[in-house]
């Protein structure tokens, strides 16, 4: 079980690449692992798919082997995301709360 996660915020527009960059370079801060390494997974994962939710929320993820526990980064954006999957050619949009 996740209680409790990190929190960026994304004021202006932005492409989910550079979100993610933003996401792995707060994460790596905290963990022991380098933005580069988190980078290729996250957008390996979404290149795969990313799990649309319920009001506007997408979820992606990356596994790192060797954390004692799960960490969570939450991504607010004002303006919402459009985030492009190739596994299905559809766009999800993400207005993040």
């Amino acid at each position: 079980m996740v209680t409790e996660a990190y929190v960026i915020d994304i004021l202006h527009q932005t492409t989910f690449q550079e979100l993610v960059t933003r996401a792995s370079q707060k994460l790596s801060n905290e963990l022991p692992v380098s933005a580069s390494q988190l980078i290729p997974g996250f957008l390996e994962e979404s290149s795969i798919d990313v799990t649309p939710s319920a009001h506007e929320v997408a979820i992606t993820h990356v596994r790192i082997n060797g954390l004692e526990r799960p960490h969570m980064l939450l991504a607010r954006a004002k303006d919402g995301l459009r985030i492009y999957t190739t596994s299905d050619l559809s766009w999800v949009v993400a207005q993040m709360i």
